[in-house]
């Protein structure tokens, strides 16, 4: 397990510097095989935008990567030239998001699209690019129903710990999650440890004294906060996909659910729950 650095919401934490083209290499599978698929720099009628993300029931801010699909690998800074909209299809309401540019070290550039729509389980929802020219693409995901919240059983003074997930029918992520500081994130990803998975129920067993030795920081800097952060996935959940933040989706060849576009998104609703300090 890597701890991954960041101070951005989740969805910005995840491909610090995977951007567009980068990204549409790998939804055409893995980065040997990319000369063999769809090249991002050559002109294209069928694909217009390419879509990563997931929209969170839980949060107050949707986060959505979106770019023009035929991009050079350096993003400009200028805001694509696109229109995109998020509509929840049970009732026809829907926003217009806002743009941000995100700037990584390294010169590295992304944006990304947002709102403060509320999202709601078990509802399903449409998002749409449209560039000036009329071009669309779109992708629909459908959010999952509501669950508990996980349980945490301490043991050996709190440094190993069991995690109790009821009524999630596809783990879509698990986490424990270290805060140092708002830009100052350790991420390590649990969800190909969970064991179970029958009628909704999964158990993970947490090591807070391996996730420490793995977090560069001297001594004397004190922990924040720390959480497990589970979320359950909709039915476009891929199960290939091991964590929100994997940059390294291990899909079928080709596959995007994005329609007229590239990449992937899904529904999720997360949880935390306080992960206790080890003594």
């Amino acid at each position: 397990m890597n701890g991954k650095i960041s101070g951005n919401p989740i969805m910005a934490n995840s491909f610090c510097t995977l951007i567009s083209g980068l990204l549409l290499c790998l939804w055409g599978g893995s980065l040997a095989g990319c000369e063999q698929t769809f090249e991002p720099y050559k002109e294209n009628n069928e694909f217009h935008f390419s879509f990563y993300g997931y929209l969170d029931a839980s949060a107050d801010t949707q986060w959505v990567r979106i770019s023009p699909a035929r991009v050079e690998f350096q993003v400009p800074t200028d805001a694509p030239d696109a229109v995109v909209t998020l509509e929840e299809m049970e009732t026809g309401h829907s926003a217009v998001l806002e743009d941000s540019l995100f700037e990584r070290t390294g010169g590295y550039n992304y944006w990304n699209y947002w709102t403060t729509m509320d999202v709601r389980a078990e509802h399903t929802y449409r998002l749409l690019a449209e560039s000036p020219d009329g071009a669309t693409s779109s992708v629909t995901v459908t959010i999952p129903p509501d669950f508990p919240k996980p349980r945490i059983g301490y043991h050996l003074n709190g440094c190993q710990a069991t995690l109790s997930i009821r009524g999630v029918e596809r783990l879509a992520d698990a986490q424990s999650v270290w805060r140092y500081s708002a830009q100052q994130l350790y991420r390590f990803p649990y969800r190909t440890q969970a064991y179970g998975g029958v009628s909704g129920f999964h158990t993970i067993e947490l090591n807070a004294i391996r996730e420490r030795t793995q977090i560069p920081v001297a001594e004397n800097v004190d922990v924040q906060s720390r959480y497990v952060m589970v979320a359950a996935g909709g039915p476009e959940w891929v199960e290939g996909v091991d964590s929100l933040d994997d940059p390294t989706y291990t899909l079928p060849e080709g596959f995007s659910n994005v329609q007229n576009g590239l990449g992937y998104m899904v529904g999720i609703l997360s949880k935390t729950t306080p992960y206790e300090e080890c003594h």
